[in-house]
């Protein structure tokens, strides 16, 4: 267990059924980052993050976690959970809130594959998939339309993910 008991940089695979693909960073329809985390499309890569090792229980591995170097502009920014439950980068938030890796799977040398990632309450990541309007007025609401798989602890189907490690 010693070689989970550190610090580490991963991209997270969603790997619950019926939802597969990369965590990344939302877009809005101009293209710019909005912070919130959504599951990305197969071939798109996902983003880094720097999981900092804090402490463990018996069942829970704590971490603090940010967004790497390619989460840009949110290298850095702390991964929090909005008042609606949806897990984003958060540039304004000065601590980081603690994060519990709960291992799924292991490999032989007893670091973690697959994992379930619960808030600083206790409640686990889900993947909510949402139909996301553009335009203010009704007449005009159709500029585009996008579903989204954003990740949230408040609503949806618990998600499982794969633990990509980076060097």
């Amino acid at each position: 267990m010693d070689s989970i008991e550190k610090s580490f940089k991963a991209q997270l695979l969603c790997v619950t059924d019926g939802y597969h693909g990369p965590v990344t960073v939302a877009k809005n329809g101009s293209g710019t980052k909005q912070g919130w985390l959504v599951l990305g499309d197969r071939e798109e890569p996902g983003i880094t993050f720097d999981f900092e090792y804090l402490d463990r229980t018996d069942t829970r591995i704590i971490f603090a976690i940010r967004g790497a170097e390619d989460a840009d502009p949110y290298q850095n920014a702390p991964l929090d959970v909005s008042l609606n439950g949806y897990v984003g980068f958060y540039p304004s938030v000065d601590e980081p809130a603690p994060w519990r890796l709960e291992v799924t799977q292991e490999d032989s040398d007893g670091k973690p594959l697959r994992c379930l990632l619960r808030d600083s309450y206790g409640q686990r990541i889900a993947i909510l998939s949402k139909v996301q309007h553009s335009g203010s007025r009704a007449d005009a609401y159709v500029a585009y339309r996008t579903d989204m798989d954003y990740l949230n602890v408040k609503d949806g189907v618990i998600a499982e993910f794969q633990i990509q490690y980076q060097d």
